[in-house]
């Protein structure tokens, strides 16, 4: 019943209109906040599948550099 409950947590908070509803009001957090609420929470099967192919080191370089506009 714990888990069933996590799991229905889980599914509710990373809705994208729950996502969008805790968009931080600086729009300089809005790209990292997006990354990991959409691509590591959202769609991580998917994330962990392309980091699989690419690599994890690739996937975290790729998304510090679009996060934090590191170059």
């Amino acid at each position: 019943e714990l888990y069933n409950g996590y799991l229905w947590i889980y599914k509710e908070v990373y809705t994208f209109k729950n996502i969008m509803k805790r968009l931080p009001k600086s729009k300089k957090q809005w790209i990292p906040f997006l990354a990991f609420n959409l691509f590591y929470r959202k769609f991580g099967k998917l994330t962990e599948l392309l980091c699989n192919i690419v690599s994890f080191e690739n996937i975290g370089r790729f998304s510090r550099r679009l996060a934090y506009r590191i170059k």
